[in-house]
């Protein structure tokens, strides 16, 4: 039974790993710089909503 389940797991991650291998040739397309200043202003603007709420707690 454990070595079933161990197959079945090696070859989940194997299936998993050749999905994300094929995916590779796209990074070239991807445009890094553009997620990266995307991902900055999500978390700035997810800081300031919570500075606000915690400005808002404070003073009730």
């Amino acid at each position: 039974m454990e070595q079933q389940i161990t197959r079945d797991v090696d070859e989940a991650f194997a299936e998993m790993v050749a999905g994300i291998e094929s995916l590779e040739s796209l990074e070239a397309a991807w445009d890094w710089g553009q997620f990266w200043t995307a991902f900055g202003i999500g978390a700035g603007a997810a800081s300031a909503i919570g500075t606000g709420i915690g400005i808002g707690v404070a003073i009730t």
